[in-house]
């Protein structure tokens, strides 16, 4: 079985940052090509307060995506043109239409953490460096990335 972990950390305070990339097999087959359909992709951060950020699945409470504005009419309107109007002109069945409205959301968003010890912010900026912000005051709010009911 292969799987892949990374790890991203950055620490403003050293004026570092690192990221490490570990590919495994434990155990693949003769003619098995990398990568597998099962490989398992787990993004680790270390937080300033020492805490692991772990991200091993789908719908976490300290996870979200990031549409920056200047790239949020563009999606919009990707949506409609490679989308809706597919869909309306028989050039996208259903399948098509979901795998390419996930594309399309996919590549306009960032993927952000927020750590639940001291409420810090881990975003992906520019050119894919992991940048933080550290909330003000005495009580951080540790749902800043929750879902809203």
């Amino acid at each position: 079985m292969w799987s892949i972990r990374l790890r991203s950390c950055q620490r403003p305070w050293s004026g570092s940052s690192s990221v490490q990339l570990v590919v495994s097999d434990s155990g693949s087959y003769p003619g098995q090509s990398f990568p597998p359909a099962n490989l398992e992709l787990n993004l680790k951060i270390e937080c300033h307060c020492g805490q692991l950020l772990v991200d091993p699945s789908d719908d976490l409470s300290g996870k979200a995506h990031l549409i920056p504005d200047q790239d949020w009419l563009a999606l919009m309107d990707d949506l409609d043109e490679k989308v809706v109007d597919g869909v309306r002109e028989g050039q996208l069945n259903p399948e098509g239409a979901y795998m390419a409205l996930r594309t399309l959301l996919s590549k306009a968003s960032r993927p952000d953490w927020q750590c639940s010890g001291f409420g810090r912010l881990y975003l992906d900026g520019a050119g894919g460096k992991t940048v933080c912000f550290r909330p003000e005051g005495e009580t951080p709010d540790h749902g800043a990335l929750c879902r809203h009911s």
